[in-house]
C-alpha cells in the first residue's frame, strides 16, 4: 500500500472519531466555539503526525493523548498570555517579578528605577525581554515574534546587559 493509500485510509479511521472528540473536548472546554477549535487542532496535529502513529495500537486512545496535550499546551500560553497582557497593562510585571526574584528584598525605588530601565529599552529587546520575564521560552517568544531563536537570544542578552549598564549607574 503506497503513502497516498495510507492516508487516505488513516483519514477515513479517523472520522469515525469525530463525536466521541468533540464530546472530550466540550468536556475540556466547556464552551462549543472553543471545542470546536480543539477539534481542530487535534485533527491537524493527527494529520501532521500520522506517520507515527502505529497501525497496532488504539487509534482513539491516540487521538485522546494528542487532544489533552493539546489542550494543556493552549491553557498554558493562553496563561502566560493573560499574565503578560495584565502585567503589561497595570506594570506589575516588574514589581512582582523582581518581588518574587528578590522576595521583597528589593526597594520600591530600586524597582521604579528598574522598571523605568525596563521602560526604556529599545521596543524589540523589550517585547522579548517582557515576554521571557513572563515565562516564554526561547522558542515561544522566536514564534510569536516571527523571529529566529538566536535573535530572541540575542535580544534578551541585550536588554539584560542594557538594565545592568542602567542600573549600576
Amino acid at each position: 500500500m503506497n503513502t497516498t493509500d495510507q492516508h487516505t485510509e488513516f483519514t477515513q479511521q479517523i472520522t469515525q472519531f469525530m463525536s466521541p472528540l468533540r464530546q472530550l473536548a466540550i468536556q475540556f472546554t466547556k464552551d462549543p466555539e472553543d471545542a470546536n477549535d480543539l477539534v481542530q487542532d487535534t485533527l491537524l496535529r493527527a494529520y501532521r503526525y500520522w506517520h507515527k502513529f502505529r497501525p497496532d495500537s488504539n487509534l482513539k486512545a491516540w487521538l485522546f493523548t494528542i487532544m489533552r496535550n493539546t489542550f494543556i499546551t493552549c491553557c498554558q500560553q493562553k496563561k502566560r498570555e493573560r499574565r503578560v497582557i495584565v502585567s503589561a497593562h497595570s506594570c506589575d510585571l516588574a514589581n512582582s517579578s523582581l518581588n518574587s526574584i528578590a522576595n521583597g528584598a528589593i526597594s520600591e525605588t530600586l524597582q521604579e528605577d528598574i522598571w523605568t530601565a525596563v521602560t526604556q529599552l529599545m521596543a524589540m529587546h523589550q517585547e522579548a525581554f517582557l515576554l521571557h520575564l513572563a515565562g516564554y521560552k526561547y522558542f515561544e517568544i522566536a514564534r510569536k515574534l516571527a523571529i529566529p531563536v538566536g535573535t530572541v537570544k540575542s535580544r534578551i542578552f541585550i536588554a539584560r546587559k542594557e538594565l545592568q549598564r542602567r542600573i549600576s549607574r
